[in-house]
């Protein structure tokens, strides 16, 4: 506490002053340095960024306090040695207030220090002259709570007596391990006893090397997980930012993990799933949330951001795959009208800009692309910083505990915390634990208070992502804004292809169209000079079975100016569409292409592909059967997973080509292959 006395020397606007009076409001100053008396007000003074108190200090409020904590016992030791301090210092005892004259007082502190220890000892009181010399200087420095014995007291310390050279040591050997398998106590301190018999510094026992990693220990993992020390020593060494979002879809963050369950392919064996979702920040709701059989891939990070942009009513065969999975669980999933109900207070996201890691899918040129084509702002996390993106990572966890550790087929977060045989439970196939997820997002996380959804004229309100998108709707409402089928297929990846005689060839399949503007368009060029004259091509790596082709052309206005117009998509098919059962994506082609050669032919592409869901599906077989690689049997499951949940591009709004449809209905398969079920491993299942 700084206390202001007449005759106290301060410092003030870069002059010092004595001050020689004081009315309670205004001090009266003198300035040493030219004479000068001045007058200023008290609180002008304090506040002035160049005063400096006087030097002496006297006893603080805080340290009087820390008396009353003091138990009785040394309460009395510290006013006892209180009262022998103030008569080393004075030469009086306190209580009776007289001289000693039966001999003359000491000159030094220390014969004083020394005379009085011996009067002690002749008392019985046994006590060191370090002892003496401790409480001389306390009594100096606080008075009476300076002659305490505080140990166990707030505020005391005890200093270290390490080395400063060994913490360096074991610090540096802590580095080392950042990125490395995790050591153990006893080889940190063999490296750093190494360094330090090297340097020649005294190395402490082995005692106090554990009482040293103890202490120089800050939550960083060091003989813990690997991977969350990683974590701890890639982040900035500083108090964590919050990331704050004033509307809905002004940050969304974007990622996918490895789903803690097994669940049942569309062949019938089990397998793991990845689940990739999004959060808007400023809200906490759940924009979306896929199951994608094995690894995530560029096209489920673009539906992942497609759905993000859609109310959930719109997403393709949603409904359709509600209502089958209501059939099979009508006493566990909620009814229609109840669903609808609550699906009508699940906001739409107009996603405006979103945060990603640096996983392959998210920064795909694909991804990149269709997040221009939006204009979404793109911003990549720091790498190996999942606390750069906190909201989603606390999504995982949330649905980890409160959904999937209640579902059959549960594996545990890692080998340590698995069962026995978790394959061997009635797990649930994808679509139906699709179903669930969606319900489980609508029905109870987005109606649930969660902590950090807050509001700042009511800190102490916890509030739901629903109650929370209200809330600021009041006062930013955001425009409805959702995809039409010509921003689905903009968002999809291309290619620049020419248009020839017999159609486009992608991917070494031909497409063709019976569009008389599409016959118009063969063997021309586009007005695309930067590629030459050739046409933009969207295709859905979900179903290679059709693309789709820009439609640009050049007119002339009335003032015989040349004018651009988009005319939209031309859809195209596959010329071998019709003899396909299942539809199959780009994967699929690939592990085609990999064990047939890149010269495969389009029938070969298609006979291998009935095969490998023939296989798959268990239908019969026209043909002895030839052992699926496992990169066709891993891509042939991940692609009757996403057609079982209906991927597929938004209804249009065209008029249908009946001549078209006639035609297509006319032609003929070359050879009948069983129909896809949907949900077929359920019915097969002995535990459904």
């Amino acid at each position: 506490m700084t206390e202001l006395y007449v005759g106290d020397l301060v410092e003030y606007r870069h002059s010092t002053w004595q001050i020689r009076g004081y009315d309670g409001l205004v001090l009266e100053m003198k300035c040493l340095d030219d004479g000068s008396n001045c007058a200023y007000p008290v609180g002008q003074v304090l506040a002035d960024e160049t005063f400096v108190g006087p030097s002496k200090q006297g006893p603080s409020v805080a340290d009087q306090r820390l008396f009353d904590l003091l138990t009785p016992e040394r309460r009395r030791d510290a006013e006892f040695w209180y009262e022998h301090m103030y008569e080393v210092r004075n030469g009086v005892a306190m209580r009776d207030h007289e001289m000693h004259t039966d001999e003359a007082p000491a000159a030094t502190v220390s014969s004083r220090l020394a005379m009085k220890r011996a009067e002690l000892m002749k008392a019985g009181v046994q006590v060191s002259m370090s002892t003496m010399w401790r409480r001389w200087s306390g009594f100096n420095r606080q008075g009476v709570i300076g002659c305490a014995d505080r140990r166990g007291m707030p505020g005391h310390v005890r200093l270290p007596q390490t080395d400063p050279r060994v913490e360096a040591a074991v610090r540096a050997v802590k580095i080392h391990f950042a990125d490395r398998s995790t050591p153990t106590q006893k080889q940190i301190i063999e490296m750093a006893r190494y360094r330090l018999e090297e340097d020649g510094v005294p190395v402490p026992c082995r005692s106090s090397m554990y009482e040293l990693i103890k202490k120089l220990d800050r939550g960083e993992h060091s003989t813990g997980d690997a991977t969350a020390r990683r974590s701890h020593a890639n982040s900035p060494d500083r108090a964590f930012g919050k990331v704050i979002a004033l509307f809905p879809g002004e940050e969304v963050q974007l990622d996918s993990t490895p789903l803690d369950a097994m669940v049942l392919m569309a062949d019938g064996t089990v397998g793991r799933v990845d689940l990739a979702a999004g959060i808007d920040i400023a809200t906490g709701t759940v924009t979306a949330a896929v199951l994608r059989a094995n690894a995530c891939k560029s096209v489920d990070a673009i539906e992942l951001l497609a759905k993000s942009m859609v109310p959930q009513q719109m997403v393709p065969g949603w409904r359709d795959n509600m209502a089958t999975a209501r059939n099979y669980l009508p006493n566990v999933m909620a009814a229609e009208p109840e669903l609808d109900a609550r699906l009508a207070n699940k906001p739409v996201i107009d996603v405006r800009g979103v945060v990603v890691e640096r996983g392959r899918i998210f920064v795909s040129e694909a991804f990149v692309r269709a997040l221009e084509t939006r204009g979404i702002e793109y911003r990549l996390a720091p790498p190996y910083s999942p606390t750069a993106k906190p909201h989603i990572e606390r999504l995982f966890k949330t649905i980890g505990d409160d959904f999937v550790r209640w579902i059959p087929g549960y594996k545990g977060r890692s080998v340590s915390h698995r069962g026995r045989r978790p394959e061997k439970d009635a797990v649930w196939p994808l679509p139906l634990l699709q179903a669930l997820l969606d319900e489980w997002i609508i029905t109870v996380y987005q109606n649930r208070p969660h902590t950090g959804i807050r509001i700042n004229s009511a800190p102490r309100l916890k509030l739901s992502p629903n109650a929370m998108y209200r809330a600021l709707s009041e006062f930013a409402p955001s425009l409805p804004r959702t995809l039409t089928r010509d921003e689905w297929i903009g968002l999809q990846p291309h290619q620049f292809r020419r248009i020839n005689r017999y159609g486009i060839n992608l991917l070494n399949l031909i497409y063709d169209s019976d569009s008389p503007r599409f016959h118009a368009m063969r063997r021309t060029k586009s007005s695309n000079r930067k590629q030459n004259g050739k046409w933009e091509v969207r295709y859905d790596p979900n179903n290679l079975l059709q693309i789709w082709v820009r439609d640009e052309s050049s007119t002339y206005d009335e003032h015989g100016q040349p004018v651009f117009r988009d005319n939209g998509w031309i859809e195209c098919h596959w010329v071998l569409a019709k003899f396909a059962s299942v539809p199959f994506g780009i994967d699929v082609l690939h592990a085609i292409r990999r064990d047939l050669g890149k010269e495969a032919t389009g029938k070969q592409v298609l006979e291998r592909a009935e095969a490998i869901h023939r296989q798959l599906l268990g239908g019969p077989a026209a043909a002895p059967r030839r052992p699926l690689s496992r990169a066709e049997a891993n891509a042939g499951r991940t692609n009757l997973g996403r057609q079982e949940l209906c991927t597929a591009p938004p209804d249009s709004q065209e008029p249908v080509d009946e001549d078209r449809s006639a035609r297509s209905e006319a032609a003929e398969p070359l050879r009948p292959l069983p129909e896809v079920e949907p949900m077929r491993p359920m019915r097969l299942s002995m535990s459904w």
